[in-house]
């Protein structure tokens, strides 16, 4: 998440491709050589690398799996609120933060994701917005920056990750609708700065 953002801000800051590419290939390397010096252990690089087998079923991609049945029970309008079988017998672990979104899913269905992805759509409008008008510099990158931990949110990291399974469901603290301390505190800090 962080380099999303740092990503993001550097773009916005008007850093070359070339130099971006140079820091992405140097960022894969040093990753490559982590796991290939056993700093991460062979159970973390499957958690991770878990959505490249989505066919087979497996104890890395459980979680994945449930939360999408869990998603397709809810179908166009949801199963009612807190009526969510998958959710209600614990077939969804971590309901409360990595899986939100599958509650969302599984109780409120399409329309119910359909608004939350929208709301989340227009927060993130506006926060674009609030960087163009913004009246200098440091001001457009700390609003790109927040902009984008929002966009990795439900694009690539936030309520949807777990569910459409682009990005580990072992970590924590990535999305705005989560329960917790540091999370929301961030959230409401960067909305309230731009």
């Amino acid at each position: 998440v962080l380099g999303v953002i740092v990503l993001g801000m550097l773009t916005a800051a008007g850093v070359r491709a070339r130099h971006l590419v140079v820091l992405l290939v140097l960022c894969a390397t040093l990753v490559l050589g982590a796991s290939r010096a056993g700093v991460i252990q062979d159970y973390q690089v499957d958690r991770l690398t878990g959505f490249l087998n989505q066919g087979e079923a497996s104890e890395n991609t459980y979680n994945v799996d449930q939360s999408k049945t869990a998603i397709g029970a809810g179908g166009i309008s949801g199963t009612g609120l807190f009526e969510g079988t998958q959710t209600k017998l614990d077939f969804v672990p971590e309901q409360h933060t990595d899986f939100i979104f599958t509650v969302v899913g599984e109780e409120l269905g399409f329309l119910g994701g359909a608004t939350l992805l929208a709301l989340f759509g227009i927060l993130v409008w506006r926060i674009w917005r609030a960087a163009q008008l913004a009246r200098d510099l440091f001001g457009t990158l700390c609003c790109i920056g927040v902009m984008s931990m929002f966009t990795i949110c439900p694009a690539a990291t936030g309520p949807v990750t777990i569910c459409s399974a682009t990005r580990s469901s072992q970590s924590r603290r990535r999305r705005a609708v989560i329960c917790g301390t540091s999370k929301p505190c961030i959230t409401t800090s960067g909305i309230s700065t731009c």
